[in-house]
């Protein structure tokens, strides 16, 4: 050791690790998906699902039917789940009768999420199970994708627990 150094002047420089790219979102709608907070897509990256969802000026009526449904802490602290979350303008084409009906919008909400985080790579082709127990039929390829048949109008925003793509219906179980 030179005199006057110190054992930690001597020490190897701590490498910094490459930052971690996010995951990028895709589709046409994602400029009315941003936040109201300020954060925009990537603000809602720190927040739980329907805390996230919630401060979107495009999914206040996702946010307002998981409310109603009473679903806000069994969605807001799932484990890894992907949303597929209809915009406001999809809400309106839901008849009033199962917006007011519990059971009918518990089973609606439970068709739209899927266990797991799933992006592009899982959006390309077949089917993803949902929480309800039907099947949802996923296609497309470099950003223009779609679920069930509707339109993924932004897709792959990332909250704290959950993977949320905006679609443009409401997606309804089958009939049982």
């Amino acid at each position: 050791m030179k005199k006057g150094a110190t054992a930690a002047s001597q020490a190897p420089a701590a490498v910094a690790a490459p930052p971690v790219a996010a995951p990028q979102t895709f589709g046409t709608g994602c400029a009315s998906v941003q936040g109201t907070s300020g954060g925009g897509l990537a603000g809602m990256a720190a927040q739980p699902v329907v805390t996230a969802v919630a401060d979107s000026p495009e999914l206040t009526s996702f946010a307002s039917a998981v409310r109603k449904a009473g679903m806000v802490e069994t969605l807001d602290t799932a484990p890894e789940i992907t949303v597929f979350a209809p915009s406001n303008a999809a809400w309106s084409a839901v008849k009033k009768a199962d917006m007011d009906d519990g059971m009918i919008l518990t089973g609606i909400l439970m068709h739209l999420i899927v266990e797991g985080r799933q992006g592009p790579d899982e959006l390309g082709s077949g089917e993803l199970e949902t929480l309800r127990g039907s099947t949802l039929e996923v296609e497309g390829s470099e950003g223009a994708y779609t679920v069930g048949g509707a339109k993924i109008l932004c897709g792959n925003i990332r909250t704290g627990n959950a993977t949320v793509h905006v679609i443009d219906k409401v997606l309804l179980p089958p009939e049982e």
